[in-house]
């Protein structure tokens, strides 16, 4: 499949999930919460995730190692920007929308380093 297509594809099941995220720790769900966390651990559950999926469906080769390596990029991820996000006194939805944009940036900043790291080993 294009990666064009598969990246709006994406887009719009990260979008979705979001939603239904935000839908449920607005509406008090229970299920979106573990214990006084306003939600925020089904939130960086959904951002591992989503890192994951995101480095798997993305990558040409090495699928399994990419995905792996997206899990990591999604809990340093999650962390780094919980950390900003807090010392700003930012928190909820800013925080989920961020941490994806920052998984997708890394991926594609990895992903030209990779392009313009040539080597002439023979």
């Amino acid at each position: 499949m294009n990666r064009k297509i598969s990246f709006i594809i994406f887009i719009v099941f990260t979008a979705i999930v979001i939603y239904i995220i935000e839908y449920g720790i607005k509406t008090y769900d229970m299920r979106f919460y573990s214990g006084k966390d306003n939600g925020l651990a089904k939130q960086f559950e959904s951002i591992c995730i989503l890192s994951t999926i995101y480095f798997i469906i993305m990558s040409k080769q090495k699928r399994l190692l990419n995905g792996l390596f997206g899990l990591l990029v999604g809990i340093i991820t999650g962390v780094v920007c919980y950390f900003v996000l807090s010392f700003l006194g930012i928190f909820g939805l800013l925080y989920h929308i961020l941490s994806c944009l920052v998984f997708i940036i890394v991926f594609h900043g990895i992903e030209k380093l990779k392009k313009n790291n040539t080597t002439f080993i023979k």
